[in-house]
């Protein structure tokens, strides 16, 4: 029992002084959601590289990692419109985003 406790006090020490367990605050973390009151349902939406897959009407996505920069906003609508807009992330520490899709089919964004 106590090799075992030694054993665990050492393997939190390596992977403590790693960093791998602490996140510094400081580091730019930036997650980004899709929230959509759009009357139709939302096919292939990305956010840069992030892919959201398919947004149904009122409905919100969970929120995934995107880098810092600007990000190109892209899907389509069951009826055929296309989804452009783009978001731009910046700064320190951790930051989260909804992007929302109105009923008018209108983007905005807003820092959750």
């Amino acid at each position: 029992m106590k090799r075992m406790a030694c054993l665990l006090f050492a393997a939190f020490m390596v992977t403590g002084c790693t960093g791998s367990l602490f996140t510094d605050p400081t580091e730019p973390n930036f997650l980004v959601r899709m929230k959509s009151t759009y009357p139709a349902t939302v096919y292939n939406v990305k956010i840069g590289t992030v892919d959201f897959g398919t947004v149904l009407q009122n409905s919100t996505s969970d929120y995934k990692q995107i880098e810092a920069g600007s990000h190109k906003i892209t899907g389509n609508t069951s009826a055929g419109q296309q989804l452009t807009g783009t978001l731009s992330v910046s700064g320190k520490g951790t930051h989260k985003f909804t992007v929302n899709l109105s009923s008018a089919g209108e983007l905005s964004v807003s820092e959750d």
